[in-house]
């Protein structure tokens, strides 16, 4: 039990921190999803460093091993509580992942690495000991996965809400210190049974432990346990790009991918067997998912990702714990299945944004588990390769390209577009299932074929892929008052970022420069806009978000507008008037127009003011970065404000209700607020979509009377807590 107690113990504190410093992280970078992505990959990397120090270590005397952990422990309390230090990436310095994995190396890198290598090493030492447990003992391994995962499910249930992040800090180092308390009882029971341990071989070893291990077998190790891991980061990084980056979303696919782990090195391994066989299944679920490009209603669509990760983790850490070798490798074992997840985690954060413009690494890990699975089975029961196992996937892939083709020409939408060009070619590749290495490549034919839909959204002119997100420029064409048109539109992952005419019949009564989307004339923003004074050239305007740049379409010769955005790439394309012509066309207009790169929080902090109105439009795909809607923003927000001017807040949103936090945050700094929207339903076929706005200002004197719509009554508000830096509640405003 007091191994059992240390290796729960020190995997909770390993996977508690994990989401607790990301959190800290997040607003130095903008609030992007990529921001735990990076963090995860750095995590693995430290893991896989404390097990080579593990794997190098146990080589040495026992003796020697034990004192030298022993001073590693008493070391890394010297490094608590951990912080972070100052600043954020600006223009000139690292990339933000290399920024983002300096500043996680510097704050938690040793005492994390520390814990790390306990994980194996308390295993090893177990199997020193005269326990009957010693023959086998990685039954801690599910322990310590059950420690994880606890710790993970409690950050954003019950840590978060109930410790802000100077208060965690500090209990995460009280808990390092029982952590250490708990390792050198462990050492000192260890060092009383080193006499028997040291004269031969550990106990339930077979005589050929010693046996040099085949490299094909290493490999394997390696790809069961890398695919997974992949996948694992691809699903997590499409949720919260579409719904919020925030730790509960952060911890479902990793706290699940750490189930895995639990059952598959559990004693009874009933469950991966049974759900493993289950792999076609998911596969199916997974292509109807990716190919629909699905995001509502968001608990199913998540719901049915966290399934198919499960399945496909599970079969993958299910071969692994079945390959398990002898004790006496142990250290090698975990060392090469952290590699696994060290190469998985660079794949899709370093690699894969480089090598691909859109989220290619998501089905490509998928297919790399079924083919993972296949190649694990091949011996058994597939020992040969069929002339059907290529030319099925190949004759798939075309039939899928053939089906997509035909939806275009058929002007099909809807379901019967999704059922033709998804629905028909997973089934095809369900046919495919009686073989397993057929069916994997079949898999990865139809998710190959399958992204050559562009569906309702339009070929794509420009496809690009940043730190922030995947950017995606649409042409489609339309019937507006009877005259054919064609628009331009911004995708942010999957949301709408911005809208504009690209041309029109010559002679038509339709102006291309005219607002759309979220900011037409009919919209909140636009109304509030045509309420101000007119010829009000003196008016400053500040912009938190560029997008396509469409607000620039209010703006009057003369007046000086600051578009803050942290993503350099949306920058080009507002400015590249192949895509759109709102930025360009306002600065021929003779509105000085300036484009400041960074994140809002430290550009506008440096900004020169006052501003007249501030317009908060920042989203990352359909999510508002959180550290732009706390106290301390507010507060910038107020203080880079004139007497009489306005904050708008754009806070349409998909899954999070807003609202109730604009109310609760207009009482606690004494504004005055109004909520107002319109109500056509957002559609990527339509130039106009519905959106909703919060208006704040020191006084209501200088609020609009109304809006397009009547204003929201002021009843009681919902309760809603203030969110501040150290401490949010995204959970209590979710929608689902």
């Amino acid at each position: 039990m007091l191994w059992v107690a240390t290796i729960f113990v020190g995997s909770g504190l390993l996977f508690a921190v994990q989401p607790m410093i990301a959190r800290m992280l997040l607003p130095r970078l903008g609030g992007a999803p990529s921001v735990w992505t990076v963090s995860v990959l750095f995590f693995q990397s430290a893991l896989l460093a404390g097990y080579a120090y593990a794997h190098w270590i146990s080589r040495r005397a026992p003796a020697a091993q034990l004192a030298t952990h022993a001073a590693l422990l008493l070391l890394a309390l010297a490094t608590l509580p951990f912080h972070l230090a100052g600043g954020a990436p600006g223009a000139g310095t690292l990339a933000p992942a290399l920024w983002l994995l300096k500043a996680l190396l510097l704050a938690v890198g040793f005492p994390f690495f520390v814990l790390a290598a306990g994980a194996p090493l308390l295993q090893q030492w177990l199997s020193w000991s005269r326990n009957p447990a010693a023959a086998d003992p990685y039954f801690l391994y599910a322990a310590s996965n059950a420690g994880s995962l606890l710790a993970l499910c409690a950050y954003p249930v019950l840590i978060e809400p109930a410790l802000g992040l100077a208060r965690q800090r500090v209990v995460w180092a009280a808990g390092y210190v029982v952590y250490v308390l708990l390792a050198l009882a462990c050492a000192a029971r260890t060092w009383k049974s080193l006499p028997g341990a040291a004269n031969g071989a550990h106990r339930g070893e077979e005589s050929t432990a010693g046996a040099a291990l085949p490299l094909g077998e290493r490999l394997m190790w390696i790809l069961l346990s890398a695919a997974p891991a992949s996948l694992m980061l691809g699903i997590t990084s499409v949720v919260t790009a579409d719904a919020a980056a925030v730790p509960f979303l952060w911890v479902l696919p990793l706290a699940l991918y750490l189930l895995t782990f639990a059952l598959a090195f559990s004693r009874d391994a009933r469950w991966p067997a049974r759900l493993s066989a289950r792999l076609p299944i998911a596969a199916v679920v997974f292509m109807l998912l990716w190919m629909t490009k699905a995001t509502e209603p968001l608990p199913f669509v998540l719901l049915a990702y966290l399934v198919v990760l499960f399945v496909g983790a599970l079969a993958c850490h299910g071969e692994l714990a079945r390959r398990r070798p002898p004790p006496r490798h142990l250290t090698a074992y975990y060392l090469l299945v952290a590699s696994g997840g060290v190469i998985g985690g660079a794949f899709n954060t370093l690699l894969a944004p480089s090598l691909f413009n859109d989220w290619v690494e998501v089905p490509l890990a998928f297919t790399l588990v079924c083919i993972a699975i296949a190649l694990v089975r091949a011996g058994a029961t597939e020992r040969r390769i069929r002339a059907g196992d290529i030319a099925i996937p190949i004759v798939l892939a075309l039939a899928t390209a053939l089906l997509v083709g035909l939806g275009d020409r058929l002007g099909a939408t809807g379901r019967i577009r999704e059922i033709l060009t998804a629905g028909l070619p997973a089934l095809l590749a369900y046919l495919a299932s009686n073989r397993a290495l057929r069916f994997g490549l079949a898999v990865g034919a139809v998710l190959l074929a399958g992204s050559l839909d562009s569906g309702v959204r339009g070929p794509a002119l420009l496809t690009e892929r940043s730190f922030f997100g995947v950017h995606r420029v649409t042409r489609s064409a339309a019937l507006e008052l009877g005259v054919p048109a064609s628009f331009h539109r911004l995708y942010h992952g999957t949301t709408i970022h911005g809208v504009q005419r690209a041309d029109v019949a010559r002679g038509a009564p339709i102006d291309p420069r005219e607002p759309l989307g979220y900011y037409s004339i009919s919209s909140p923003i636009g109304w509030l806009f045509r309420s101000f004074r007119p010829g009000a050239v003196s008016r400053r305007v500040g912009v938190v978000g560029l997008g396509a740049g469409c607000l620039l379409a209010y703006a009057e010769p003369g007046q000086r507008w600051t578009l803050f955005e942290i993503d350099p790439l949306v920058k080009r394309i507002a400015e590249n008037e192949r895509y759109f012509s709102y930025l360009p066309e306002a600065r021929r207009r003779g509105v000085e127009a300036e484009v400041v790169l960074g994140d809002a929080r430290l550009t506008l902090a440096s900004a020169a003011g006052p501003f007249d109105l501030i317009v908060l439009d920042a989203f990352t795909s359909g999510s508002i970065p959180v550290h732009l809607l706390t106290r301390e923003a507010f507060q910038l927000y107020e203080d880079r404000l004139g007497p009489e001017g306005v904050l708008a807040f754009h806070i349409s949103n998909r899954h999070l209700d807003l609202a109730p936090l604009m109310r609760a945050m207009a009482r606690d700094r004494g504004l005055a607020a109004v909520i107002e929207e319109d109500f056509s339903p957002p559609s990527p076929t339509s130039p106009t979509m519905g959106s909703r706005w919060a208006f704040l200002a020191r006084s209501a004197d200088h609020l609009p009377a109304h809006g397009p719509a009547p204003a929201e009554p002021p009843p009681e508000p919902p309760a809603a807590r203030v969110w501040t830096d150290d401490r949010s509640d995204a959970w209590s405003l979710f929608q689902w």
